[in-house]
């Protein structure tokens, strides 16, 4: 058992339930100044009933209850994103990544280059610019962004929405009809404006992927 003992001397004003607010608290079972000081002690019970356990109201102790049982251990799998992990229970010092970085054959790509550009600020906007030089034909394509954090795409340009998961961190977009069959040496250029929470942690984007779609293959 532990103890924890703490006198408080009434004030001139009478006020002491102010000062038990102030009080240092065990951390193993909260014994504060007992009730039978305060200057309304019926009142007091009633909000903190541990303080019926206190037994000599000028001498104010009381003992732990119970067994102390420390918070458990972060985990992979506890459905919280902590212990330094990138998104919730992946990525990060201990779990596994959350994701495979695509690798495409040189042989497969149908785009010379692909740059992209993001601007984000502290009020949870966000700008994206995708500029796409094609190297091969093809009669359709999709376009792709994965991120870390949830982004809610709001408006686009260059493109039209195919679709995106539940969290809101992949996209998949197409081309408008304009677009549509491409060309080597044909230059596609999209644009995105979104909003993201804004809790001090940016969304990046970790995954671009720009590829010929045949309905056939899906």
């Amino acid at each position: 058992k532990q103890w924890y003992q703490r006198r408080v001397a009434i004030t001139a004003g009478g006020d002491q339930d102010a000062d038990m607010s102030r009080v240092p608290i065990n951390p193993e079972c909260d014994p504060r100044i007992t009730c039978q000081l305060s200057v309304n002690s019926k009142q007091c019970m009633s909000e903190d009933n541990k303080m019926k356990d206190i037994v000599d109201s000028w001498d104010p102790k009381q003992t732990c209850k119970g067994e102390i049982v420390p918070p458990p251990e972060p985990t992979c799998s506890d459905g919280i994103k902590n212990n330094g992990e990138q998104m919730v229970d992946c990525g990060g010092p201990e779990c596994e990544k959350c994701f495979e970085e695509p690798t495409e054959p040189v042989d497969t790509r149908i785009y010379k280059s692909l740059d992209y550009t993001q601007k984000q600020w502290e009020d949870g906007n966000i700008n994206i610019r995708a500029v796409v030089t094609v190297s091969k034909d093809a009669n359709d394509w999709r376009y792709t962004m994965f991120f870390t954090k949830a982004v809610d795409i709001r408006t686009f340009w260059g493109c039209k929405i195919i679709s995106h998961n539940d969290f809101k961190t992949i996209w998949t977009f197409g081309p408008q009809h304009w677009t549509k069959k491409i060309k080597p040496g044909q230059v596609i250029q999209l644009g995105f404006n979104g909003k993201f929470e804004a809790d001090g942690e940016y969304p990046e984007c970790v995954t671009k992927n720009f590829r010929a779609y045949d309905p056939d293959a899906y």
